[in-house]
């Protein structure tokens, strides 16, 4: 609420807080919140543009440790442990949510990819699975494309897990 001083020559008002203003400042307050008022909001659209422009390949990380511990490349674990495989599916440092990924494995020595399981990404593109390790394993995480989201196939880095045996 604002109370006029009584001088109404120089229009000047007092507010609640007991603060004088006059009629110039008055004015210059409500142009400026009404010129804030109609700008349009553009931060949804503007981060939009930077996930998909420039266009690029999208990247998928992966990377495995036992339960409660931070992933790495490798883990070293007792046999019959669980460990988690987890990681990352993303364009341009956004995530990628919806998308299958499968996550294959081979002894370490190499050969073929088995399928070890599969999870789709959440919204910030990650996925987990979890299993139970048995013996050494090479880890690898792949995205077998997407054309309705004009997304290539797309292979992972490669984590191990080392497995030793218990000591009798």
């Amino acid at each position: 609420m604002i109370t006029s001083l009584g001088n109404e020559s120089y229009f000047r008002y007092q507010t609640q807080l007991g603060c004088v203003v006059n009629l110039r400042r008055i004015t210059t307050i409500g142009v400026i919140a009404a010129g804030l008022m109609s700008m349009p909001i553009a931060a949804p659209a503007a981060q939009a543009a930077t996930c998909d422009y420039p266009p690029s390949h999208p990247s998928l990380t992966v990377a495995v440790g036992r339960v409660g511990q931070t992933p790495s490349n490798s883990v070293k674990v007792y046999y019959g442990t669980t460990v988690v495989v987890s990681g990352f599916f993303t364009r341009n440092g956004c995530g990628l949510g919806g998308e299958t990924i499968v996550i294959v494995s081979r002894h370490a020595g190499g050969g073929s990819y088995e399928t070890l399981g599969s999870d789709v990404t959440n919204s910030h593109g990650s996925f987990a699975i979890s299993y139970q390790a048995l013996e050494w394993r090479q880890i690898r995480a792949d995205f077998r494309g997407d054309p309705a989201a004009t997304l290539d196939a797309q292979d992972s880095n490669t984590a191990v897990v080392q497995v030793v045996r218990h000591r009798c």
